[in-house]
């Protein structure tokens, strides 16, 4: 759960907002190098209230201030949730306790191989994973690092990516509230990997009204995500979650300039991902009017 990247549905004015590009090296983790300007700006930002941070992002981003007292749009009302959460939010954003919901609610078959979730990330550990595996951290966005081959990665390396995330108070960032919730650790996963030995597309549905009756159901699609990144949105008419199509809006170019190129996505989303819509909407349709998972 996060607004940061914020997702532009029919009945919003304004672009969606891309993810940042990944550096073109061997590593998938963002640069951590920052100016002292940047430093300073960062600093300044922390400073600000939380609802005066979300309102300027939200101009910045979407081109006028929100409504966060009478929210009416798809990102108002996720600024609205960020500053007032329920109660089960940080059970669900924390990369590790929702393993156990998904397994409790669908089945452990259905949860990633978990390789290791150690108290401190030691030599030890690393020698103990296999020899492709994928690195994250459980308390923010975006804190991913793809290790196809361990023989090519070090130990120092990762581990002081590892110890940068853990520095990281994601709440200062996004102003998600229920991130300070999350107690930050450091995890590793199986690699998962296509056919053709890609890392698969990248599936975010955001299911309208699971309470009462089928919901309504956009699906982001970003395939090649630490590549040549390719985003098409989806929807299934009312009633069924068999049938796809393009959703009348997908995301288009921020107004200041992108960092990330999105490419359009035309190929249809494979056969089987109406059944990760089912398994979203079981989820789901449990917790809230609406909702999104990955």
């Amino acid at each position: 759960m996060t607004t940061t990247n914020s997702v532009q549905f029919p009945g919003e004015s304004g672009p969606s907002v891309p993810q940042q590009k990944a550096p073109s090296s061997t590593s998938t983790a963002p640069l951590r190098r920052q100016s002292t300007v940047r430093k300073i700006k960062e600093a300044a930002k922390s400073l600000l209230p939380a609802p005066l941070f979300l309102s300027l992002l939200h101009h910045k981003e979407i081109g006028r201030y929100p409504s966060l007292l009478r929210p009416t749009t798809f990102n108002e009302k996720i600024l609205r949730k960020s500053l007032r959460p329920d109660p089960w939010f940080a059970e669900l954003t924390d990369k590790l306790t929702v393993r156990k919901y998904v397994a409790r609610v669908l089945g452990e078959e259905h949860v990633i191989p978990l390789l290791a979730a150690p108290d401190t990330f030691s030599k030890e550990v690393f020698d103990a994973l296999p020899n492709s595996f994928v690195m994250k951290a459980n308390h923010g966005s975006s804190y991913v690092e793809v290790v196809r081959d361990k023989s090519t990665r070090s130990f120092e390396e990762l581990r002081e990516l590892a110890d940068h995330w853990l520095t990281l108070d994601f709440y200062k960032i996004a102003r998600e509230k229920h991130y300070r919730q999350i107690e930050p650790r450091v995890f590793f996963e199986h690699l998962l990997l296509d056919k053709s030995g890609q890392i698969p597309a990248d599936y975010k549905l955001h299911c309208f009204g699971g309470r009462s009756g089928r919901p309504t159901i956009y699906i982001l699609v970003i395939s090649d995500r630490f590549g040549s990144t390719r985003v098409a949105t989806y929807t299934t008419p009312t009633g069924t979650i068999w049938t796809w199509r393009l959703a009348p809006t997908n995301p288009v170019q921020s107004r200041r300039p992108a960092r990330r190129t999105w490419k359009p996505f035309w190929t249809p989303p494979p056969g089987y991902a109406a059944i990760s819509i089912m398994f979203a909407w079981t989820c789901m349709r449990r917790i809230t009017r609406f909702t999104s998972a990955n």
